[in-house]
């Protein structure tokens, strides 16, 4: 009996060990899963695991915040070299209005920007911690965090292995 009970709780505790080391870890740290957004403003809903299967770059900008408004114009102009990646990114400016306005300002391509309508009470405002900064995150085909805040260097250097 006690040699089935010890059968027992070893495979248990196997188990158990085997489950927890395959758990995703959702986070916003490089090698968690990040989180599984949806973005909703008048125009469209836009949902981040739609585009699970590529290399994905995702940007967190408002015009008040002048090194994530930088990315966001950068990263723009360099995401046509990489054929493997798709790039959205998400403003959190006070009202539409300025979002549109630096837009055009910018001539950044509007296909790949969002409007939080929620702002900072948004949901995808809390699961990325964006009180914090308003970062970059470069996930690759599988939803994992690769990269946080990668610069155009280190962007060609993991897309183009």
């Amino acid at each position: 009996m006690r040699k089935t009970l010890l059968a027992i709780a070893t495979i248990a505790a196997l188990e158990t060990l085997l489950s927890a080391r395959n758990a995703q870890e959702v986070g916003v740290n490089v090698d968690s899963f990040a989180p599984n957004i949806t973005i909703t403003d008048n125009d469209s809903t836009w949902k981040l695991s739609d585009l699970r299967g590529n290399f994905v770059l995702l940007n967190f900008w408002a015009s008040n915040d002048a090194e994530s408004r930088i990315r966001n114009i950068e990263y723009n102009k360099a995401i046509d070299n990489f054929k493997n990646v798709q790039f959205a990114s998400v403003n959190y400016d006070r009202s539409k209005a300025i979002y549109e306005e630096i837009i055009r300002l910018d001539n950044v391509n509007k296909d790949s920007q969002f409007y939080d309508e929620g702002g900072t009470n948004s949901e995808v405002y809390k699961q990325f911690h964006l009180e914090k900064d308003l970062n970059s995150y470069l996930l690759n085909q599988k939803g994992q965090i690769v990269a946080v805040n990668p610069d155009l260097q280190e962007l060609t250097k993991i897309l183009c292995q």
